[in-house]
């Protein structure tokens, strides 16, 4: 419970944090709304990827989420 919880948690608190955010979605759409979670991670400055896997994408898809995190860490 606690999981689905904090993955539909809203990230008002991350953007008091002001940090560079990263957010990583499965495109499963199982758990989360990937266009509230897009408009969510911008609101709080940070920046979303949609990658294709079923629903952990640190698990599922590596090669996927290093890719994004190459691109993500050039914007510095």
């Amino acid at each position: 419970l606690q999981t689905v919880l904090d993955a539909s948690r809203e990230l008002d608190v991350v953007a008091l944090v002001g940090l560079p955010l990263l957010v990583l979605g499965a495109d499963s759409g199982t758990f989360t709304n990937a266009a509230a979670m897009q408009r969510e991670t911008e609101e709080a400055g940070g920046r979303f990827e949609l990658l294709h896997c079923l629903h952990w994408p640190l698990t599922e898809c590596r090669p996927a989420v290093e890719a994004a995190l190459i691109r993500w860490a050039q914007q510095f």
